[in-house]
């Protein structure tokens, strides 16, 4: 969301360069039509970000797999890289556009990126295209999460991404905990904030890995404090940049809308690192560190998504795992007891981008059919092995260059986690049998495929805590999922590092929680004010009906 500086030097001084960038898209003297199949005749190029070509396993690069051969066979379409393979290696794509390198198709952009790509006018408006060229599964899928990735990439009432829908199932925070060290130590799953520090007081101070030392350590964190996301969601603040609505209709940003909760976290959050229950280094750990804690058994409660077992088997000496981990919902500090609810994010995991200058912007939406239609349809059986994942286990799917989930399905965790449970395959898809067999080899003793087990098997994180947040509790979402104004990129850099500092300095114990009402002072009057005016200005025009 934040610009970095590599972002704002672009904006400043690259609009000429990257507005000459897309000559290459013009097409031959004879104009290509898509034919009845829709397939162009004669083929057309499209220029991709250039990457640097690694082969996999099976011999596949970027740009010689089995989707650049569908491409190529069933819609008439060349995938060329924009930048050459040897210069491409660390260069991003807005360093790409800085020096006036355009590609025709812009895939998997974040939030800077994409509104960077849209301000400097390279941003194709796919809303009619969509209407028109779309297949019935394509529009399907776009607005499977309720439009909310739709909404995301619309600004100015003009769709400038074809986003990779995916849902808000996907990323709930939950509690993971070692339940063996639980029962080793004869304690319950924690219910509250205060069975919460219990249950962190003996996994330090009462060897729960049973090796005579203490050894182990309670909460962790990387340095952006993401993981206490959680613990903030527990008193009921939200923190992590979003947008909420207060009692007078006037949108908030994160950091300044839930005070009184955030500072009744912090101050149990500087509760625990006094007594030795949060990792001294809570503040600097970089993500790899952060993940190998667990998979070593140095730390036994985690504030994650339902991926952290495949982080914990990543990391794992040999790939084998041998710890028991299970999620369970978040605990409360809520009055009454209340369950306290998990922050969740609606909208895309990325943006598709199509240059205003590529001359064909409509097979982008073909690609995207050919991808919904292998992938995600009644025939997608026969698509698997090819397109999707072949019969050695190497992915072939993530060289689509468009792709998206139908969101908030959670068919595929229920189906296999029964059929596992039953021991009868009967009735799964070709991709839920694939994922069945690995469950039943980790039950037959396979222990690298551990992770697999947590994932799809039974009682997993998605068929119990995911299914309670989808139906008995509604997760913190967003209020608003729209452009923001340009000073909220020029600001709040600059206010995130304060609150981070803010927040590190009072759960450190180096400064008393009411420093948070100074952070709330600052954070107006050095831009959040202009900010805040400014967005709650831009949302008013944009609901005023004429």
């Amino acid at each position: 969301m934040v610009p970095t500086k590599s972002i704002a030097w672009i904006l400043a001084a690259s609009l000429v360069l990257a507005l000459a960038g897309c000559a290459e898209c013009a097409p031959s003297d004879a104009t290509p039509e898509p034919s009845a199949n829709g397939k162009y005749r004669p083929a057309i190029e499209l220029t991709v970000p250039g990457r640097v070509l690694v082969r996999d396993a099976a011999g596949y690069d970027d740009f010689r797999n089995p989707w650049t051969e569908a491409y190529e066979d069933e819609l008439g379409i060349t995938l060329v890289p924009k930048w050459t393979a040897a210069a491409a290696e660390n260069v991003t794509l807005s360093e790409q556009l800085a020096a006036g390198v355009v590609p025709d198709l812009m895939p998997g952009l974040g939030r800077a990126e994409f509104e960077l790509v849209v301000r400097l006018g390279l941003a194709a408006d796919m809303g009619d295209l969509v209407d028109r060229f779309a297949s019935p599964l394509t529009k399907e899928i776009l607005h499977s999460d309720g439009g909310y990735s739709i909404q995301s990439s619309t600004i100015d009432g003009k769709l400038y991404a074809l986003p990779h829908v995916y849902g808000n199932t996907d990323n709930i925070p939950m509690m993971w905990i070692r339940t063996d060290w639980l029962r080793e130590l004869g304690l319950e799953v924690p219910k509250t904030q205060d069975d919460l520090e219990a249950v962190l007081e003996a996994f330090v101070r009462r060897d729960p890995d049973g090796n005579g030392v203490e050894d182990t350590f309670g909460l962790c964190s990387t340095g952006s404090l993401w993981e206490f996301g959680a613990v903030f969601n527990m008193f009921g603040a939200q923190p992590f940049w979003s947008w909420y609505y207060d009692g007078y209709h006037r949108l908030r940003y994160s950091t300044v809308s839930f005070v009184p909760q955030m500072k009744e976290a912090l101050a149990y959050l500087q509760r625990l690192y006094r007594a030795g229950l949060v990792y001294p280094e809570f503040g600097v750990l970089p993500a790899d560190r952060y993940y190998r804690t667990f998979a070593d058994g140095k730390a036994g409660v985690a504030f994650e998504y339902k991926y952290l077992p495949l982080h914990i088997q990543e990391d794992a000496a040999g790939g084998r795992v041998t710890a028991e981990w299970k999620a369970y919902p978040l605990p409360t500090a809520l009055p009454g007891g209340q369950p306290a609810r998990p922050f969740s994010y609606h909208g895309p995991a990325a943006y598709n981008v199509v240059s205003s200058k590529c001359r064909y912007p409509e097979a982008a939406i073909r690609m995207l059919d050919l991808y919904t239609e292998k992938v995600h349809s009644d025939r997608s059986d026969d698509s698997y092995d090819r397109f999707v994942q072949t019969p050695g286990g190497v992915s072939v799917e993530r060289y689509a260059v468009f792709r998206m989930s139908v969101a908030n399905d959670l068919s595929e965790f229920d189906d296999i986690a029964a059929a596992v449970e039953a021991g009868d395959p009967a009735g799964l898809t070709r991709s839920e049998a694939e994922k069945y067999r690995l469950c039943i080899q980790y039950e037959e003793g396979d222990l690298t495929r551990w992770a697999d087990y947590q994932y799809y098997g039974p009682g997993n994180a998605t068929v119990t805590v995911i299914r309670y947040y989808s139906t008995a509790v509604t997760p913190f979402f967003s209020d608003y999922y729209g452009p923001e104004p340009q000073s909220a990129g020029l600001y709040f850099g600059q206010l995130n590092s304060r609150w981070l500092e803010t927040c590190t300095r009072i759960i450190m114990g180096d400064a008393d929680v009411g420093i948070y009402d100074d952070f709330v002072r600052a954070f107006y009057s050095l831009g959040g004010q202009q900010a805040e005016d400014e967005l709650n200005a831009m949302v008013a025009a944009a609901t005023v009906t004429p």
